[in-house]
This record gives structure tokens, C-alpha cells and sequence, in this order.
């Protein structure tokens, strides 16, 4: 069973402190990270990967990581192929396998029609899938996605959230977002974080029992309840 086991996790920036002893464990399925701006969920994010340093404590992880930062750069003069391609050979895989690899990430992500495609031709909720495509492509037992629908319209946040959904059998996937909606739909497990601490660990309906009564009908139960536990 892949995890990531995360033990008294301090981290600052300067002289502001995000974290100060978090301890977390995160097995698989899917676990939605939610909070406000400034919360620490792109810095426990990078800390994960391994991108950021611990100021003390330790994270630990088992298996080969895939990683979609918010911001995906691409190489738009490059064919969709090659791009994924690039991701397999840069994460290890053997050059004689890169490509057969990258055909199947981009089939798996509904982009199997792109593949001889031109990165720049590509619509922005397409870039998107291709940065999933580019993530996956390794075979990664631990996939923490920043935001992988930020941006993209609603047609295809559906589509990424069915291929985030089809991808995480027999994988730890984290995944942050600020859309409820997103979480609702896909999360086996949400922890919301505020200010650096575990405002909530559970299950959706879990979360939705915090919901106060006579809501308002535009905001849904989860929404409801996500805004009493930052309050609380």
C-alpha cells in the first residue's frame, strides 16, 4: 500500500512559521486538500515531493511520485507525444519505453487523438490534461496534484475529474483545490487545513453534518459546512 507519513513537520518562511509539528498519514484513494489562500496546502504540497526542506521533522513517502504544480509549463513547439515522452524519460523510465508510455498517458487522459498534435494548438482545459497525462505517465504510486482544474471550463473539469478518478486505484492521490464542488465529487477523504492546522479530517458527509440549518439554497452542504469549520 502506497502512503506518505508525515512526523512533527515544522516549516517558515523567514520569519513567518506555515507549519509547526504537523503529523499526517495518507494512504490511498483520493484526499482533497481544502483552504483558504495562505493555508499551507502548495507548501505541504512541495514539501511531499520533496521540493521544500523540513525545518524539522520528516515526510516519508513510498514509491515513484507524479507531480502537476498549478502553473504547468509547457513546450508549445513540441508534438504532445514528445512532451510526454520528455516527462517519462526525465522521471527514469528507459528511453526504448518512452514513447509507447506516452501514448498510453495521453489515451488515458482523452488526448490520444493530440498525439501528433503541436503543444500550442492545444485549449487550455487540453494543457491541462496533458500536465495529468505528463504526471502519470511514470506509473507514480503517489500523485499530488496543485489545482488541476484551475482555469478550465466546466465540461472539462468533469472530464479531469473522471480521469483523476480512473487513475487512483491503487494510488495515493492528493489533490488541492478552493472548489468545493470538485471535492464533493471526487474525495474519498478531505482534510481542510487553516493557518498551517487540521481544521477537518473526514469524509464528505462528514464534513456536510457541519452544515448550520436553513441554508441558503444557492450554497450546498458542503460548502456550508467547509465555511462553519474555518470559522470554528
Amino acid at each position: 500500500m502506497s502512503t506518505v507519513t508525515i512526523t512533527d513537520f515544522h516549516f517558515s518562511y523567514g520569519r513567518t512559521t506555515i507549519f509547526s509539528g504537523l503529523n499526517l498519514e495518507i494512504s490511498e484513494g483520493i484526499t482533497v486538500l481544502l483552504g483558504p489562500n495562505g493555508a499551507g496546502k502548495t507548501t505541504l504540497m512541495k514539501a511531499i515531493v520533496g521540493l521544500l526542506k523540513p525545518k524539522r521533522g520528516t515526510i516519508q513517502t513510498s514509491g515513484r511520485i507524479g507531480y502537476l504544480e498549478q502553473r504547468f509549463e509547457t513546450m508549445d513547439g513540441l508534438r504532445t507525444d514528445r512532451h510526454v515522452a520528455y516527462a517519462a524519460w526525465a522521471a527514469g523510465l528507459p528511453r526504448t519505453e518512452c514513447y509507447a508510455r506516452a501514448d498510453a498517458a495521453l489515451a488515458s487522459v482523452s488526448l490520444g487523438d493530440k498525439s501528433r498534435s503541436k503543444v500550442k494548438h492545444l485549449s487550455g482545459g487540453q494543457r491541462q490534461r496533458l500536465g495529468l497525462a505528463c504526471t502519470l505517465v511514470s506509473d507514480p504510486s503517489v500523485v499530488v496534484l496543485d489545482e488541476p482544474t484551475v482555469g478550465v471550463d466546466p465540461a472539462q473539469r468533469v472530464e479531469i475529474r473522471k480521469q483523476l478518478l480512473a487513475a487512483s486505484e491503487n494510488t495515493t492521490t492528493i489533490v488541492s483545490t478552493h472548489l468545493v464542488d470538485d471535492a464533493a465529487r471526487m474525495a474519498d477523504r478531505i482534510i481542510v487545513l487553516n493557518s498551517g492546522v487540521i481544521a477537518f479530517d473526514g469524509t464528505v458527509a462528514e464534513l456536510e453534518d457541519f452544515a448550520p440549518q436553513g441554508l441558503d439554497s444557492r450554497t450546498s452542504e458542503l460548502e456550508a459546512g467547509y465555511l462553519e469549520v474555518l470559522d470554528a
